[in-house]
């Protein structure tokens, strides 16, 4: 990875500032999970007392450039952030909120950027046993399908996407 586990520190320093007036911030030490498809994904949790006085918890994942693979072509932490923001925010297609993004390369040693943890499995290669079974596949399937149909009905122009990608093909 592009950096060592034991980051947590360097993440609570920089998550400190961008949260900032708020207090009692701790962060948990940072796990990752084995071949994201398209970001190397590290997971943690953070509390914090906001300058309201509440106390906030909540499981965060920093989604970042694989340094061991690429299946997009020289991945944007930056652009992808916009991209899942600006759809999350005006669209039904199903993404987690997404909070920070840092152009710089530090605290990880990327670009990266910060968003909600969504409970669920990471599937790579292979199916988890807990959800190999006919029905659940097709359930996969279905819901695959149901959320592209929600990208394509996207209006791109229309959540300021206009500058990215290739519209005419």
């Amino acid at each position: 990875s592009a950096f060592g586990l034991d980051a947590a520190s360097g993440v609570q320093a920089w998550l400190a500032e961008q949260l900032a007036p708020a207090t009692d911030l701790s962060v948990s030490e940072l796990t990752s999970t084995a071949g994201g498809l398209s970001s190397e994904m590290y997971f943690f949790s953070a509390a914090w007392t906001d300058e309201r006085g509440h106390r906030h918890e909540n499981d965060f994942v920093i989604r970042m450039r694989p340094d061991f693979h690429q299946v997009i072509p020289d991945p944007d932490a930056i652009f992808q952030y916009e991209l899942m923001k600006r759809i999350g925010e005006s669209s039904s297609v199903p993404v987690p909120r997404v909070w920070l993004a840092e152009a710089a390369s530090t605290p990880v040693g990327s670009p990266f950027f910060l968003m909600e943890k969504v409970e669920g499995h990471v599937v790579t290669s292979e199916v988890p046993a807990e959800l190999d079974s006919i029905e659940d596949r097709r359930r996969m399937g279905e819901e695959l399908v149901d959320a592209l149909v929600e990208v394509h009905a996207v209006d791109w122009q229309g959540v300021g996407l206009e500058g990215y990608g290739k519209p005419t093909g």
